[in-house]
């Protein structure tokens, strides 16, 4: 059965549930360590209900959110330390909602389960949203809200520092591969515990 595209309106749905989920993860900015594991439940449940709203079959909420998890791996190391962690986990959650959305609009791609097929939408698409202020306005577009003037410019730099970072060290030979072996492990034990103590991947 050849997989539904969504339509506009569902897109627009989908794009108000990521500012939502951006503006959960900027409201735990006092919390460093704690709103690191906060940001990774959101974006758990980000991907569920963004594939939802968009029609998409829910079985692929564990492909998309482990695909970007794994590209992104060492982000999400950083979301845990103070202050410039906050900025890459409204990033990150940002990047999640953009990546699920794009996938579930690009008619090409026949399964939201096909791993390696959804890695080069990601691919295609990474460079574009690494922005700080592409990242700002879009929480205001999403959400109707002004984005924080306090922190917009710290937010923007650290946003973009890291932008440059990762987009360098994408560069060094074997790094990918390192960052793929090491979300595959970590993938593999979380949905070891759940199905150990019980719980939804």
């Amino acid at each position: 059965m050849k997989r539904k595209v969504p339509t506009a309106s569902q897109v627009r749905e989908a794009q108000r549930t990521t500012g939502i989920a951006m503006t959960a993860a900027l409201g735990a900015w006092f919390a460093p360590f704690v709103s690191g594991l906060a940001c990774n439940e959101i974006e758990r449940r980000l991907v569920i209900e963004l594939l939802d709203t968009l029609g998409q079959d829910g079985a692929a909420s564990d492909t998309l959110f482990w695909v970007h998890r794994k590209r992104m791996l060492a982000f999400n190391v950083a979301t845990y330390a103070p202050w410039v962690g906050t900025s890459l986990q409204v990033l990150e959650v940002y990047s999640m909602g953009q990546f699920v959305i794009a996938c579930a609009r690009d008619r090409t791609l026949q399964s939201l389960t096909d791993e390696p097929a959804v890695q080069k939408r990601w691919e295609l698409i990474e460079e574009d949203i690494l922005s700080g202020e592409r990242v700002a306005k879009s929480y205001e577009e999403f959400t109707g809200e002004t984005f924080p003037a306090a922190i917009r410019k710290p937010f923007i730099a650290a946003v973009d520092a890291a932008a440059k970072t990762y987009t360098t060290a994408a560069r060094i030979p074997g790094l990918q591969f390192v960052q793929e072996k090491a979300g595959e492990g970590m993938r593999q034990s979380i949905q070891w515990a759940r199905s150990k103590f019980g719980g939804r991947g």
